[in-house]
């Protein structure tokens, strides 16, 4: 059983020589992030081996404790906000697919997910329920903890949950407090180390299984003898512990053993921890009717102990060379068996270290796209503490494999069986992430004595309680093994007259099946059984209630008279008016707005109507007889706001409600410059004040329109930057960098002839990382960056400009005068050109002359990216750089135009609403009244709305300075 006492992800820093650091004392000792760090260990400048002055040791202290502060402000800086996304449907799942790239991991079957607001918006939009659970997510310190077993004594919880469900708990820890709540009962996971692709969970029901099946004669094949001596081998290697030779020792006998049983198909599954090779051991058994329906059984053989040194001694015979016995003693009996489907044994390594084996096989599992039926699991299976024969059985939010553990354990066993809920910290967890069904089997009462101790061994087991727990596990998989394959509902489809509902099975129909549908007005308890004749993939249910919601299940049988482990349902309401289209979302596009919406699926749907309405006009029929689920507005203007809804018709013209409200602005890219200011204020970054005056100052001679983002809450929407044709980004600061709130719609707009300008210290880094990047990253298709290296001293002071691009230094102003941390150098793709090196202040080679700014054009448009930010330059040289951004943009230095009274840089039918907004609505009043007072006469009315009119739209004169008084 795993508890992850390995970390690797912090550095230790003593400052024994600075003697003069009250705060710290004669030994300072720091734990921050170690990208941070590492180069500053390594030899720079900043840390001279000999200190001969009092004074020179105090600055050097209050250096060092900068460098610090700033990397724990950039570490905590690295968040977002964390949900459970509940997925109750496959079109459900195929919508949040879209929206979600993957999970870190699952708590009760929901996923716990970073979302930003766009995403957020876009989940809401479509009714899939994200419920927020952490604020300010830090990867790093971000944990899933659940008890170790439900029979043992917990203290009182060592935490302050973010959010809990049962014994599955999401908390934010220190490193102090991890060994505290590690002693008060509880395994954590590092969510973080999790990457979970989303799935979708069908309710499932456990029928009633038989009293005695003919496969329950196989636990008569367990020997007790064998689990003894595998034991006692796995224990003699003394230590299985990662990164030890008797690791290696102990998977190569295991690799032996199946051979031994006569198996062909036995390897090693190697894999990486921290850049040490490990192997998970693997033996197949081959199905003889369905080799593609596989059960995974599988224990850990890696051990650990924390009373002495586990590279010397670590016997774990419980933990787990109890479970790694009974993978063996499974295998042996079974060689000889014919089943009916693919077993794999499975011994997995680095259990111990955060499940990283089982994680390994689980993913490749699914990235192979394997029908894998079940995981069963073994942990610690041969300890009792009294004459009580209890196992526990645990499992992931489907419940029915330690049901079918539960059902063999009382016809082959004296066992008694009893539910522990879901559990994080063995290996079944792995293949839950990845959306398989599992059960994990531990002792009832759980070995607090030799657990990750010296005397984990053998004398204090009870080996004939061990044999009870495999025979119960030798009958389950008889069980599962013949069983017919669980049939899962395509549709319930809803005819549309009140009464009739049709069910569709066709993905899992079954040629050779006999079918029966199940159904019932209470979730699991079906009170009518419909007998489906023979060849048949549907059935439709008649004669029911309007209004009553229907749950229905379909039950197969297979040649053999065996029914499915479980079966699932799925759920309907039938109707007589349709209902309301969901998923409702109106995007903007190339002059024009896009309307899409879920499709229907009453059988008696006849079309759609789709109503608009912008700020003057009410709701008016847009488009009728529409019979797919997509619409392009073409006649929506420019700079306009429109709002969008819909509603479904039947054959009889039943009109269904209406749709969510969508919201857009058709893109015209015409408005020219949108600079986006992500620039954080207070502390160490500039105040708003200072920011203000630097930014109005570089874009003096330049007209754009600013928006400002400065939380996690806000971005850069569709419907915004499709106004204008270039983009300038500013991350300017040291503590939040949030352009991967907006990626969404940067990456939309980057699809048309369109300008885009990042820039700012880690914006790039924070969305790549530092690992080699390829096809379908962002900075790589966009902007030509293959890899990112930071320096994280602080050593950038400039950058030297390459072909008729100015020289940039930076001020001396800022919180180190002058000297900037966290800038990189990039690596490029071809076609990529530098326009800017680094110049380092220590000469580092490593940076120095190397690409910090870079030039990318595309057929789209052209594209710039800099390491380093702007408003921490010098402003003549920032000037300087804005001026020559212009002009390679081909954007217009021209002044804001009179008549611009929405202050978007242009004269538009949009001025023309806010006027009569202003005027006749109460709307807000312009910033500034002389750009409204389009005729120049000192009164701002009913004319200058004329006057815009026909200068837009009949050749009229262009709008003048008006004289309203301030």
């Amino acid at each position: 059983m795993s508890f992850l006492h390995t970390y690797k992800d912090i550095t230790l820093i003593m400052a024994s020589s600075i003697k003069s650091f009250d705060k710290i004392g004669q030994y300072g000792i720091f734990y921050v992030k170690s990208r941070c760090v590492d180069q500053l260990l390594a030899g720079s400048s900043y840390l001279p081996a000999r200190r001969k002055h009092r004074k020179d040791n105090y600055m050097i202290g209050k250096l060092l404790m900068a460098v610090v502060t700033l990397c724990l402000l950039i570490s905590s800086a690295y968040s977002e906000d964390l949900y459970l996304l509940s997925i109750d449907s496959r079109e459900a799942l195929q919508t949040a697919k879209d929206v979600v790239e993957y999970a870190h991991g699952t708590i009760n079957g929901k996923f716990l997910v970073e979302l930003n607001s766009r995403q957020f918006e876009r989940l809401q939009a479509a009714g899939i329920q994200a419920e927020l659970v952490m604020t300010e997510y830090v990867p790093e310190k971000t944990y899933l903890a659940s008890p170790i077993h439900p029979n043992v004594p917990k203290a009182r919880v060592p935490f302050a949950a973010q959010y809990f469900s049962g014994n599955d708990y999401l908390v934010k820890l220190e490193e102090g407090e991890i060994n505290q709540v590690r002693s008060a009962g509880y395994g954590l996971v590092p969510v973080n180390t999790k990457k979970t692709p989303l799935f979708f969970l069908p309710v499932t029901v456990t029928p009633a299984y038989e009293s005695g099946l003919p496969s329950d004669s196989l636990a008569d094949l367990i020997v007790q003898d064998s689990l003894y001596a595998y034991t006692a081998r796995l224990q003699a290697f003394r230590t299985r512990y990662v990164s030890t030779d008797s690791l290696v020792a102990a998977g190569d006998w295991l690799f032996n053993k199946f051979l031994s049983f006569g198996y062909t198909d036995v390897r090693y599954e190697t894999f990486y921890y921290y850049g040490y090779p490990l192997r998970n051991v693997i033996c197949t058994k081959p199905g003889t009717v369905e080799p593609n329906k596989i059960i995974v059984v599988g224990g850990h053989y890696d051990s650990w102990n924390q009373d002495t040194d586990p590279l010397i001694f670590a016997p774990g015979a419980d933990d787990n060379g109890s479970g790694t016995a009974a993978v063996l003693e499974l295998a042996r009996i079974l060689q000889n068996v014919n089943l009916k489907k693919t077993v794999i044994f499975a011994a997995f390594s680095a259990e111990e270290v955060g499940l990283v084996g089982s994680a390994y096989m689980a993913s490749n599992l699914r990235n192979q796209g394997a029908d894998l039926e079940c995981m069963l699991n073994f942990d610690m299976i041969g300890y009792t503490a009294d004459a009580y024969p209890d196992v526990t059985l645990f499992s992931g939010p489907v419940r029915v494999y330690a049901d079918v553990l539960a059902a063999a354990a009382t016809r082959v066993t004296n066992l008694i069986p009893q539910y522990g809920g879901a559990a994080l910290n063995s290996d079944h967890a792995s293949f839950v992430d990845q959306g398989y069904d599992a059960v994990y089997a531990q002792e009832g009462d759980f070995n607090t004595p030799g657990w990750h101790h010296n005397i984990d061994s053998t004398t204090h087991l009870d080996f004939p309680y061990m044999t009870q727990v495999v025979r119960m596990a030798t009958a389950a998989l008889g069980h599962v093994d013949n069983a017919a394959r669980p049939t899962r509902i395509d549709n319930l489809f809803d005819f549309g007259n009140g009464h009739d509902l049709r069910v569709v099975w066709n993905t899992d129909c079954q040629p050779n099946y006999a079918y029966k549908v199940l159904y019932g007005t209470d979730s699991a308890i079906f009170t009518d059984t419909i007998d489906v004749p023979a060849g048949n993939c549907s059935y439709d249910l008649t004669g029911l209630t309007e209004g009553q919601r229907y749950f229905v299940s379909v039950m197969g049988t297979n040649p053999d008279g065996y029914g499915p482990i479980y079966l699932t349902q799925e759920s309907e309401i039938p109707l007589v008016v349709p209902r309301a289209p969901a998923s409702f979302v109106a995007d903007p596009d190339s002059g024009s707005v896009v309307l899409t919406w879920k499709a229907n699926r009453e059988l008696d749907l006849d079309h759609y109507e789709l109503y608009r309405q912008d700020s003057l006009m009410g709701w008016k029929l847009l488009a009728d007889d529409l019979t797919d689920s997509f619409f392009v507005d073409w006649s929506a203007l420019g700079h306009v706001t429109y709002q969008y809804e819909a509603k479904a018709l039947d054959h009889d013209l039943n009109p269904s409600s209406f749709s969510t409200v969508g919201s857009a602005i058709a893109a015209t890219f015409d408005g020219g410059v949108l600079f986006v200011e992500e620039t954080a204020t207070g502390g160490i970054n500039p105040s708003e004040t200072k920011q203000t005056y630097f930014y109005d100052s570089i874009f003096t001679s330049h007209y754009f329109f600013k928006h400002k983002i400065s939380n996690n809450l806000q971005k850069m929407g569709r419907s915004l930057a499709g106004q204008y044709g270039s983009v300038f980004w500013f991350d300017d600061d040291f503590t939040s960098h949030l352009l991967y709130n907006s990626l969404d719609s940067l990456t939309w707009y980057l699809r048309f002839s369109t300008n885009v300008f990042v820039a700012g210290m880690q914006t790039v880094s924070w969305v790549t990382g530092h690992d080699v990047l390829g096809p379908g990253n962002f900075f790589y298709d966009n902007f030509g960056i293959t890899r990112v290296n930071e320096n994280s001293n602080m050593d950038f002071i400039g950058a030297t400009g390459v072909n008729g691009w100015p020289d940039l230094h930076t001020g001396t102003d800022n919180a180190f005068s002058g000297l900037l941390p966290t800038v990189s150098v990039f690596e490029l793709r071809p076609g990529a050109q530098v326009i800017y090196t680094y110049n380092s202040n220590s000469g580092n080679m490593i940076y120095q002359g190397k690409p910090a700014g870079v030039i990318y054009e595309t057929p789209q448009g052209k594209r710039i990216v800099f390491s380093f930010p702007i408003c921490q330059l010098r402003e003549a040289d920032a000037q300087a750089l804005i001026a020559k951004v212009y002009d390679y943009f081909g954007q217009t230095s021209e002044p804001r135009p009179y008549g611009d009274v929405t202050d978007d840089g242009l004269v538009n039918i949009s001025d023309i609403v806010f006027m009569i907004n202003y005027l006749y609505k109460g709307g807000t009043a312009p910033r500034d009244p002389n750009y409204a007072d389009a005729n120049g006469n000192c009164i701002i009315n009913i004319q200058d709305i004329s006057y815009l009119i026909k200068y837009l739209y009949l050749g009229g004169s262009t709008p003048v300075q008006g004289c309203v008084q301030p």
